[in-house]
């Protein structure tokens, strides 16, 4: 080694990307699809810039950082959809968009616990 950091795990921050992408994407889509829409089209453009901060951080090499921006976006992302989807409106009455984004969240967690595990093992 040369004492310069490498760029991060080429998974994770795509991953990262992606994820800020759809989070983004789900934001727009509640704003054109439903009057009053304006609240989540902010909060989607937020949580998918923080999480796009997250893959410059991975890409950066500053993988602490970004995986304290990756953990915050997905926990409040899936956390309000999860509460809004099964506990304030149910289940039957959840919004495609809503559970798109929890099951886009699941995938995503499990790439940073694993991105978390594979930097904590001995090479």
């Amino acid at each position: 080694m040369d004492g310069k950091p490498t760029s991060g795990s080429g998974t994770v921050t795509l991953a990262s990307a992606a994820y800020g992408l759809c989070v983004i994407g789900s934001g727009l889509w509640r704003y054109l699809g439903s009057e009053g829409g304006s609240t989540g089209l902010i909060f989607g453009f937020v949580m998918g810039a923080i999480a796009l901060l997250a893959s410059i951080a991975f890409f950066s090499a500053r993988n602490v950082f970004g995986h304290i921006l990756a953990w915050s976006s997905v926990i409040v992302v899936c956390g309000w959809f999860i509460y809004e989807a099964m506990i304030k409106k149910g289940f039957s009455e959840a919004e495609p968009r809503q559970l798109i984004v929890i099951g886009i969240s699941c995938i995503f967690v499990g790439i940073l616990i694993r991105a978390g595990i594979g930097r904590a093992m001995p090479a």
